[in-house]
């Protein structure tokens, strides 16, 4: 593990939260990314996941999924073949609540779920996510609901829901510690919990 601490440490991660969405059926989202990483985190109902060339992947609460590579393609969908509008600012602007949030009206049952980005230095971390996965996805189902990972998930809810002094620091700060407890966590339930040499 000394390896991937070393790596983890000298890419200089940053990471933002881009919406905490509300949505109803149906509705879908097609999102790009133009630099760095992707996260998603599940917290209410359900949301598919489509990348090409891999599975659809049905996340559920506690669900969390990475995708480390820049610029990567993917939907958010309520069901299969849902059409999905682009994410991008005039969406985000249309669909902006009060409080922040990203609210997608419909009849149907409604999701929550978290967005987030991760920018890096691409040169240093090349190592690392060249190595990786295109979807990494991390499960309660596999790893239990009381991991550093949850944790950390539900203080990143915790201060989004609160918007108090210091909140947006402080998920800034949370959303890093994710992208490392992610990497953890994928490499201890994928099977292989030895890192990658370099």
């Amino acid at each position: 593990m000394d390896a991937l601490a070393d790596v983890l440490n000298v890419t200089r991660i940053s990471g933002s939260v881009l919406a905490h969405v509300r949505a109803h059926e149906p509705w879908g989202l097609d999102v790009t990314l133009e630099s760095g990483a992707a996260f998603h985190a599940v917290t209410a109902g359900s949301v598919w996941l489509e990348v090409e060339g891999q599975p659809p992947r049905r996340l559920m609460p506690g669900d969390v999924v990475l995708l480390p590579t820049t610029g990567l393609r993917h939907l958010l969908l309520s069901a299969p073949n849902v059409a999905a509008r682009r994410y991008a600012a005039d969406l985000k602007a249309e669909l902006a609540a009060d409080a922040g949030d990203l609210v997608i009206p419909g009849p149907g049952s409604p999701a929550r779920f978290l967005c987030a980005g991760f920018s890096y230095d691409h040169e240093l971390a090349h190592p690392l996510l060249s190595l990786l996965p295109p979807v990494l996805h991390v499960s309660p189902a596999d790893e239990g609901p009381e991991t550093p990972l949850q944790s950390t998930l539900r203080l990143v809810m915790g201060e989004l829901s609160r918007h108090q002094i210091g909140s947006q620091a402080a998920i800034e700060r949370l959303i890093e510690v994710l992208f490392v407890h992610v990497i953890r966590s994928w490499l201890a339930t994928s099977g292989d919990s030895t890192p990658p040499s370099w």
